[in-house]
């Protein structure tokens, strides 16, 4: 297997999020027994906290899926260009693309022990052009990378317009049977 491109190469730990029954009662106890000062929340479904340069999170199931359980590890990338691919070669599975609008986007993962782990892409500024090859990298049309998508879960998937909205259908198409960050 090739060494991946710079730009699919993780640049940081991103995040690492724990998969919560009761966020709310979790983020009471990062809070108050280790002082974790929170830097962002979503309602009681995701609690985000600043931690020397990273990011530790409390995400409840709805929010965290398709983990339902444990920790997992946000690599965030420059794109996803490739992704799909050397997955799919070392033994993994796309899970999906989760487009989060002015977030970015998060490709879900099964590592070959069943792992989930997440690779984060930012959303480019807003007075950016678009990347076009990005997405399409995940969700591309030639044949010859539609077995390294035959894994990929569609209901997980979440566009948002634009050529995401386009890449969510592919990948429905790719698959008919059956992630956050800041």
């Amino acid at each position: 297997m090739s060494a991946p491109s710079k730009a699919f190469a993780p640049t940081r730990l991103q995040n690492v999020y724990l998969v919560a029954e009761q966020p709310a009662a979790l983020h009471a106890f990062y809070s108050e027994a280790l002082g974790l000062s929170l830097k962002f929340a979503d309602g009681e479904r995701w609690y985000q906290y600043g931690v020397g340069g990273g990011n530790v999170s409390l995400a409840c199931r709805e929010e965290a899926a398709p983990a339902t359980s444990g920790a997992v590890m946000v690599f965030e990338v420059a794109d996803f260009d490739g992704a799909a691919e050397r997955i799919a070669a070392a033994g993994g599975e796309v899970l999906g693309l989760r487009d989060m609008g002015a977030h970015g986007a998060v490709l879900s993962l099964r590592d070959p022990e069943g792992h989930v782990v997440q690779l984060f892409r930012r959303a480019p500024p807003a007075n950016a052009a678009p990347m076009a090859t990005e997405a399409s990298s995940i969700h591309p049309e030639p044949s010859s990378v539609r077995p390294a998508l035959s894994s990929v879960r569609p209901e997980l998937v979440e566009g948002q317009g634009g050529a995401q909205a386009d890449d969510a259908t592919r990948l429905r198409q790719a698959q008919p049977e059956r992630s956050k960050t800041e």
